[in-house]
């Protein structure tokens, strides 16, 4: 190639790259094929119609992707049907100064016609490692250009002409920005932190002027300012390839521009010139369209005598002349189409994002504990939610076997929310309540069996997916809860005050049971079988005091070993009681419906007291209760404890029978002035004349005033919090049929309970003192 042709500047191609970034796994780069046969577009010679090219990945051979990108000319300030017509130019086709599918040549009254579509390496040969292929790659990487298909582009300088090869606006256009089009590249699917490459950025154009004794040299280079309100940065490049973040454009940067990318430079003209190439990242999520607008800008240019070439460095016998008002470089000339050369191309990532449901028994880090295959129920949808709206992207069913994919996903914040049914894109989720018999165990992002966040409403921690690689491992666990058996035990007629056992062995009461599917068979302590977790008292028998290893039992309360139980029979005139419990299993998990632990026998107990009871007055209690009959009965000691285990005497009546004997009704009543300031128990020892005496069943009452308990927020979304306990309260939320739906135990003063795995619907809220005497029912309202 001769020095004059160095104005014809090579155009080199558009790239549109998609690619995907795995972590640890091959990255599969997504392309424009190098043919019209595989993705690009069809045709030679100029063009400004719309250009399209499809993507495919990396394979061999290559397969077609989903994506493409058709890339669009538009707002051409020059050209044969705009205000300013080509000089050089004249076919009235040419109908703007930037076109695919043409480059321009001297000698030659038309642009000359080359393909549309090529590929990167065909033109000006730019090295790969002057390109990144996405935000996140090392620089320099990810672009094979001999095998990358490409578009051809041509922005032609004669359009800076007048009618006699004057520049339009003579020296005024020298150095500074002189704006041609716009470029819009338009995706059919959105696409995150595109990268766009820029090659050869850069030409010339050595015209022998009007006055033939001299030649003008000029040197020029595109100019791309990106018109999206996106932030840029520049990723890699040649020395002179510059990016300006503020500005948001990108071009070569140098005092003498020309053509070459290399570090080197060449000699144009006396002057080591330079061109660019290279690679900036536009920081955007989920994008459909950029536009660019081109620039043309020059050097300063140089006029000399009428030499055809000039070595470097300059000869002493050649003579810069100054600008005049003729003698100045032009852009072009008549006899020749000239034209810049420069590369336009789109890269961006995504990456595969994958998780597990898991069958979780063992409540510990979150993976398939159960030693087995991994198998779950169906019925369960994974849901991405793009976190910026709080809207589903993508619901996908998960399969029996755990697994949910969402498939490849552009750069952004996301979480993922499981429900009951498929969810609609573009609304919220769908409801989610665990398969009947199941249980949310938590939730993690990251290797199996390494965390857990005990988050256990199905929903994910939020996470980021860039162009580093896959994101997997959005991971859940769910597990099958416990059952506890029920028992129903006929026994010969006991007496007050007997003492029941529990432990199964040889004629005393069974032993509590259970079973899980995970766990097995629950029997005897804690400890004994796959580690079940122990047994929760949920409600406590009406007459008679169960007890523990000798110390009475609360609700609420978990037992470790069932079989040191016992039942104290109080009171009279039944012939049953029952209490439920609830096993727990190895992770923690309660039965959701209680067993009933049923003990019945003939005649009622001997009958004693009609009734006990405790009320408020103003600053007292006032205790009181009735006999239906009374033999050798001396009289009543009235006993009060601040905790249910040690009692003091606070009083004593006689009994109202003249001989301690009676067949008829006798009603006593007894007031304690300074009760307790919080709980207050009490209890009535019945006292024979011989000395003989018994206990009558428990009364338990809060000296506080119970709207002193305040339960907020309601109507609630999420969480509840109760405010004015004293400690060691059971609080359970039943729903509108009395099933009871959670029960915790409170620690101390408040408590904050979270409903939000509840379906909405209207509950009432129990609060059970340590006795088993309810202080508070409330309404309570689920959103």
């Amino acid at each position: 190639m001769s020095h004059r042709l160095h104005n014809i500047k090579i155009i080199l191609p558009i790239l549109v790259w998609g690619m995907l970034s795995h972590s640890a796994i091959a990255q599969t780069s997504y392309r424009f094929g190098t043919s019209s046969g595989i993705g690009g577009a069809i045709g030679s010679g100029y063009e400004v119609a719309n250009q399209k090219a499809t993507f495919v990945n990396n394979a061999t051979p290559a397969v077609f992707g989903t994506t493409n990108v058709t890339v669009s000319l538009s707002n051409q300030q020059y050209g044969n049907t705009t205000a300013h017509p080509f000089e050089g130019m004249v076919n009235p086709i040419y109908s703007g100064a930037v076109a695919f599918g043409a480059v321009g040549g001297t000698g030659n009254a038309d642009p000359i016609a080359n393909n549309r579509f090529t590929n990167l390496y065909a033109f000006g040969t730019p090295a790969n490692n002057l390109f990144t292929i996405h935000k996140m790659a090392a620089p320099g990487t990810g672009i094979n250009a001999p095998v990358t298909g490409a578009f051809t582009i041509a922005l032609f300088t004669d359009a800076l002409l007048n009618a006699a090869g004057d520049n339009i606006n003579g020296m005024t256009d020298l150095d500074t920005d002189i704006q041609f089009a716009d470029i819009t590249l338009t995706f059919n699917e959105p696409v995150s932190n595109p990268v766009i490459h820029l090659g050869g950025l850069g030409g010339t154009a050595d015209v022998t002027l009007p006055n033939a004794a001299y030649h003008s040299w000029l040197g020029f280079t595109p100019v791309f300012e990106l018109l999206n309100a996106y932030s840029v940065m520049r990723l890699s490049g040649s020395a002179y390839f510059d990016v300006d973040p503020l500005v948001k454009k990108a071009k070569t940067s140098t005092t003498w521009l020309g053509f070459s990318s290399l570090s080197a430079g060449s000699c144009y003209g006396g002057k080591t010139t330079y061109g660019a190439s290279g690679s900036f990242v536009v920081n955007a999520i989920n994008i459909s369209t950029l536009t660019l607008r081109i620039y043309l800008r020059s050097d300063e240019g140089r006029v000399t005598d009428a030499f055809n070439s000039i070595p470097c460095p300059t000869p002493a016998n050649v003579i810069y002349h100054p600008f005049s008002a003729t003698l100045y470089p032009r852009w072009s000339d008549l006899e020749s189409v000239r034209s810049d050369a420069f590369a336009l191309s789109v890269s961006f990532a995504r990456s595969k994002v994958t998780g597990n449901v898991f069958n979780d028994p063992d409540g510990g880090h979150i993976d398939n504990s159960t030693g087995a295959a991994n198998l779950v129920p169906g019925g369960i949808y994974a849901n991405l939610i793009d976190t910026a709206t709080g809207f589903v992207l993508k619901s996908v069913p998960v399969s029996t076997n755990g697994v949910f994919d969402f498939g490849e996903l552009n750069a952004n914040g996301y979480q993922v929310v499981l429900s009951s049914t498929l969810s609609t894109s573009g609304m919220a989720p769908a409801p989610y309540t665990a398969p009947t018999g199941w249980v949310n165990t938590g939730a993690f992002n990251g290797i199996p069996n390494t965390g857990n966040t005990g988050v256990c409403t199905g929903v994910s921690e939020i996470f980021e997916v860039n162009e580093a690689g896959n994101r997997i491992n959005i991971n859940f666990g769910i597990q099958q809860l416990p059952e506890s058996d029920n028992h129903n035990t006929t026994i010969p007629q006991p007496d007050t005050n007997d003492t029941l056992v529990l432990d199964g062995l040889g004629a005393n009461l069974p032993l509590l049971s259970g079973s899980d599917i995970q766990d097995g068979t629950y029997t005897g302590a804690a400890g004994t079988v796959r580690n079940p977790s122990g047994v929760i008292i949920t409600s406590l028998p009406v007459n008679g005091v169960l007890y523990y290893n000798g110390a009475p039992v609360t609700i609420g309360d978990t037992i470790i070993n069932p079989a040191l139980l016992t039942i104290t029979l109080t009171g009279s005139g039944y012939t049953s009681l029952q209490f439920e419990y609830a096993y727990l299993d190895a992770a923690g998990f309660a039965d959701p419906t209680p067993a009933v632990y049923t003990i019945n026998w003939s005649l009622p107990l001997p009958v004693s007291l009609l009734y006990f009871q405790a009320s408020k007055q103003s600053g007292s209690i006032l205790l009181q209760w009735a006999t239906a009959s009374e033999q050798n009965s001396k009289g009543f000691e009235i006993e009060r404890s601040s905790n249910g285990s040690v009692w003091n005497n606070i009083g004593f009546l006689f009994s109202l029978s003249a001989d301690g004997n009676s067949n008829t009704k006798l009603s006593y009543s007894f007031k304690d002035a300074q009760p307790f300031p919080a709980m207050n128990y009490y209890r009535l020892k019945q006292i024979d004349f011989d000395g003989k005496y018994e206990y009558s069943a428990v009364r338990t009452i809060a000296f506080a005033n119970e709207t002193s308990i305040n339960i907020y927020p309601n109507p609630v979304t999420d969480k509840i919090r109760i405010e004015g306990l004293i400690g060691g309260e059971i609080i359970y939320i039943a729903n509108m049929w009395g099933q009871r739906v959670s029960t915790v135990k409170a620690g101390g003063h408040t408590c904050t309970i979270d409903i939000s795995t509840l379906a909405a619907g209207s509950y009432i809220i129990h609060i059970i003192d340590a006795s088993g005497i309810q202080i508070s029912a409330k309404k309570l309202a689920k959103t």
